[in-house]
C-alpha cells in the first residue's frame, strides 16, 4: 500500500507499508524524538541504531508471516507517523492490538485518523481479526477522541497502572465496535 494524502492543513504525507530497506536514521529520529518529547507512551529509553536495525528485521518478518500490518507516514525523507495492528499469540490469535504515534508537528492535522483508519481497513483484510483493540493513558484526551471518533469504545481501565512522570496513571483498554 503507497498513497499520497493531504492533510488538513495542506501538507501532504505519503502513508505506505513499512519495508525491510527503510533508512535507519530516519526511524531512530522519529523514534527518539517520540521518546525525547516524553509522551504518553510506554517506552522511555532513547534507541540505538542496532536496536532499531532489528526491530525493523522483526517487523518486517511478522508483516511476512502475515501477523502484523504496520504504516508509516512520511513527509519528504522525514517518518512522521506510524501505526501498526498485531495479531496476539494463542488463544487470543484472533485479536489484534493497535499501536499509533505521529510526530508533534504533524498532530491535529488528520494524519492520527488517516493513519487508524487505513492500518483498520488493511488489518481487517489482512489479518481478519475478530477484535481490534488499543490501550492508552488515562490523561491522554487528543489520543481519547481521536480514537471514540475512529470508532473505539473504553471497555477496561487499570487504575494507576503505568508509571510515569513520577506519578501513576490508568490503562485504559478500548475496542473497536463491530
Amino acid at each position: 500500500m503507497k498513497e499520497t494524502i493531504a492533510l488538513k492543513d495542506g501538507r501532504k504525507v505519503v502513508v505506505r507499508d513499512i519495508s525491510p530497506n527503510e533508512d535507519i536514521r530516519a526511524l531512530c529520529k522519529f523514534a527518539n524524538d517520540i521518546i525525547e518529547e516524553d509522551v504518553y507512551i510506554l517506552v522511555n529509553k532513547k534507541v540505538s541504531a542496532a536496536e532499531e536495525k532489528a526491530w525493523l528485521k522483526g517487523q518486517v518478518e511478522k508483516v511476512r508471516k502475515g501477523a502484523l500490518v504496520h504504516l508509516l507516514a512520511q513527509s519528504g525523507r522525514r517518518i512522521v507517523g506510524g501505526c501498526e495492528a498485531r495479531t496476539e499469540r494463542g488463544r487470543e490469535s484472533k485479536n489484534v492490538f493497535l499501536g499509533i504515534i505521529v510526530s508533534k508537528d504533524f498532530r491535529g492535522a488528520g494524519l492520527g485518523e488517516i493513519l487508524l483508519k487505513k492500518t483498520i481497513e488493511l488489518a481487517k483484510k489482512r489479518l481478519k481479526p475478530e477484535l481490534i483493540y488499543l490501550t492508552h493513558m488515562g490523561p491522554n484526551d487528543p489520543a481519547r477522541r481521536l480514537y471514540e471518533k475512529t470508532g473505539f469504545r473504553e471497555v477496561a481501565r487499570l487504575p494507576k497502572w503505568t508509571p510515569y512522570r513520577g506519578k501513576r496513571l490508568d490503562r485504559v483498554y478500548m475496542v473497536l465496535k463491530k
